[in-house]
């Protein structure tokens, strides 16, 4: 768990009383799970997962998951995103095998 300072955005650790950055005291109420804090990317490396099946949909989600995760890695100081990043990463590989299967087949006809 971390937690983001109200003032400059500083993510701390959860035992931190107050910000490294700013000095400003961390309230009970500021404290965030790392999990909830940034949703999207890992709705996003899920969505790459699963779209690897039709490669012009991974693609896109995949390196859109990508960008996102990387975007909450930095934001976090890396406590955040990593598997995001990694499930993204994962459906941009079978969205590439996937492509180049189908392209390999599609040509022998």
């Amino acid at each position: 768990m971390t937690i983001q300072c109200g003032e400059c955005k500083e993510y701390s650790e959860n035992s931190a009383k107050e910000c490294g950055k700013c000095g400003c005291p961390f309230p009970f109420s500021t404290a965030i799970n790392a999990d909830q804090a940034f949703p999207a990317p890992l709705i996003m490396g899920i969505l790459s997962v699963i779209l690897w099946i039709f490669p012009i949909l991974g693609f896109p989600v995949s390196i859109v998951g990508l960008l996102m995760s990387n975007s909450a890695v930095k934001k976090s100081n890396g406590a955040n995103g990593t598997m995001p990043r990694n499930l993204a990463m994962i459906g941009l590989f079978l969205s590439i095998i996937n492509a180049i299967i189908g392209g390999y087949l599609g040509s022998r006809h």
